[in-house]
């Protein structure tokens, strides 16, 4: 399905974005001063639109196409330590006061993490 925000279609793009204060929150995310790529699937229309509104202010925003990301390419490939690696996520979201949702928990493993995995980790950070 396409994604068309303000009449661009942002189908199979992708962002990099940075903020220029590290941990600057839009889009129901918190942005790193770090250049950070991020799908424009993680975000839902009304996000990607606030997310876009701020560019050029506390944004810096570049729309991308990367292939492999998105459309018929094949995702990042899942590592072995995945389960280890979203545990880690999970504890710097909290620590930061980010929700822990999938979008947050991709972009802070750096690769796409599933709900099942997600709910998996949680289980067993809970069991501690």
């Amino acid at each position: 399905m396409a994604k068309i925000v303000d009449g661009y279609d942002f189908s199979g793009k992708s962002l990099l974005i940075t903020a220029k204060v590290d941990g600057f929150r839009r889009g129901g995310c918190r942005h790193s001063a770090t250049e950070t790529l991020r799908s424009v699937d993680e975000f839902s229309d009304e996000q990607l639109g606030q997310i876009l509104a701020e560019s050029g202010q506390n944004l810096i925003v570049k729309v991308v196409e990367v292939k492999g990301m998105e459309g018929g390419g094949q995702p990042p490939a899942v590592p072995e330590n995945a389960l280890k690696l979203v545990k880690a996520a999970i504890a710097e979201l909290e620590a930061a006061g980010d929700k822990i949702n999938v979008a947050n928990l991709t972009a802070k493993a750096g690769f796409k993490v599933s709900g099942a995995l997600k709910d998996q980790a949680i289980a067993e950070m809970a069991e501690k």
